[in-house]
């Protein structure tokens, strides 16, 4: 068990190298060829995690996907190389990756682009959907400020925070976490890429909406939702059904319609579900 932990901790820091490059840029290649180790090692750590559920008779293939889709995001990590050199890395990063930057972020590194001397007609054409994109996320950083104005100035003894619009948000401002006696909380369809800790300080929370969003996880402080019954995680890019979830007794009713889910994971998920809270949950897909 310990060694499996050593393995995380050592994994998420880049510092476990295979063919001398670190293991976390390098995992297919190790599950491709040495299948069965990469086996052994996810189950052991999959079992000190406590999600050993996820493991069962599952092959090497099954258990790749699994845990890339719980503990990787490919689009981020190309994002960042994408930052660290944005001349060098233009054109290999895909322009879906490049979208999770911030607007701040994409201006930043348009300052590199334009010292390119030469740009061939491919060239041109992405720098003018990377300038488009640009555009787009400055009007989402400024509907991000409205929004954390907005929460600010909200009363403390409100109980719903919803927002059914048709603009993109950069994030969802930390400052929401101020809100600690709302029950209801909806942001559909506003591009969110993950969620911050603090949402985890509304404890009163029944009912929560991010559907339509862009998540592939959700953060270990999500359990503290002791309160939370009804949860619509429908239409985002969820692999993996997030364990976190587990550990939310009062969770009744999960709405997962329209996630590339992996085969198997919502009776999985609702077996272990069940089984460490004595009761049934519904979930939909």
């Amino acid at each position: 068990m310990e060694s499996a932990l050593i393995f995380h901790e050592q994994f998420e820091a880049s510092k476990i190298t295979f063919q001398g490059r670190p293991l976390s840029l390098n995992l297919k290649v190790f599950y491709e060829e040495k299948p069965d180790e990469f086996a052994t090692i996810i189950s052991r750590f999959m079992a000190a995690k406590d999600i050993s559920y996820l493991t069962g008779n599952k092959t090497p293939s099954e258990l790749f996907d699994i845990f890339t889709g719980l503990f990787t995001d490919p689009e981020k990590d190309e994002a960042t190389r994408f930052t660290k050199d944005p001349s060098k890395h233009f054109m290999q990063v895909p322009i879906e990756a490049i979208a999770r930057l911030t607007y701040d972020e994409l201006k930043t590194a348009k300052q590199a682009l334009k010292r390119e001397k030469k740009q061939s007609k491919a060239y041109k054409e992405k720098l003018n959907e990377y300038n488009t994109m640009k555009k787009n996320r400055k009007k989402d950083k400024d509907q991000t400020v409205k929004l954390e104005k907005s929460i600010n100035g909200k009363s403390l003894s409100d109980n719903c925070l919803c927002y059914y619009t048709s603009y993109d948000y950069e994030y969802l401002p930390r400052n929401v976490g101020l809100l600690k006696n709302i029950s209801m909380l909806c942001f559909p369809g506003v591009s969110l890429y993950e969620v911050p800790d603090e949402l985890s300080k509304l404890s009163k929370i029944s009912y929560m909406d991010l559907s339509g969003n862009n998540l592939r996880r959700l953060p270990e402080s999500f359990s503290l939702l002791i309160n939370l019954y009804y949860l619509n995680l429908g239409n985002n890019k969820l692999i993996v059904i997030p364990p976190v979830l587990l550990k939310i007794k009062q969770l009744g009713d999960l709405e997962l319609t329209g996630n590339p889910l992996l085969k198997g994971q919502v009776e999985d998920f609702k077996s272990e579900y069940e089984r460490r809270n004595s009761k049934t949950i519904k979930a939909h897909y």
